[in-house]
């Protein structure tokens, strides 16, 4: 356990790997993030083409 206190998806929709909705994994993130006592607002996900500063996002 690396004890972060936030995680980060990315890269999801970049490629067709599977049959599912694009737009699933990010839903599936948030919700896996919340299983694992993130809160919502800890859960970063980019959206399609979005570029920040990590310092931004501590």
């Amino acid at each position: 356990d690396l004890k972060s206190k936030k995680v980060l998806g990315m890269h999801w929709g970049t490629a067709v790997l599977s049959l599912e909705n694009p737009f699933e994994p990010p839903v599936r993130f948030k919700n896996a993030a919340n299983m694992y006592g993130y809160h919502k607002d800890d859960a970063i996900i980019f959206k399609i083409g979005e570029v920040q500063k990590l310092e931004d996002l501590l």
